[in-house]
């Protein structure tokens, strides 16, 4: 089933009236050790495997507290009102995000991208499974 959330909406909302239960993922924002800042564009972006050797993943409840924003949801906001995503930019979140990266030198998730920490963890966690569960016997 594809669900459209709206522009403007709210994720939760536009899932819950489809599915009994919703998780959202999160991708952590970017703490580069070593990679440079200029890499983190279109064409040289860096790969996976530089992003999880360099890379330092911080939460979003990091970005929260050292941002000084109010709730996850300003931080969801500022993020698409950055990338020009929304209808109705909200200007103060963005430029409060941009001061933040800019201040903390870190690089904001990337739309539309599993993240490479997440992935791992999730391909990690799938493995464990695998391996308590046992072997599958069919009949």
């Amino acid at each position: 089933m594809f669900v459209h959330t709206p522009d403007d909406g709210k994720i939760l909302d536009a899932y819950c009236k489809h599915f009994s239960k919703v998780w959202v993922v999160l991708s952590p924002f970017l703490r580069p050790q070593a990679l440079p800042f200029e890499r983190f564009f279109p064409g040289t972006y860096p790969t996976r495997n530089e992003i999880l050797a360099d890379c330092t993943p911080v939460t979003w409840s990091e970005v929260l507290h050292k941002g000084g924003f109010e709730t996850l949801s300003d931080i969801d906001i500022a993020l698409r009102s950055y990338v020009l995503g929304l209808t109705y930019p909200n200007q103060r979140l963005s430029d409060q995000l941009a001061n933040m990266v800019e201040g903390q030198k870190l690089i904001p998730p990337v739309e539309g991208c599993f993240a490479p920490h997440n992935e791992r963890r999730f391909l990690l966690r799938l493995i464990e499974r695998k391996r308590c569960a046992g072997p599958v016997v069919s009949a």
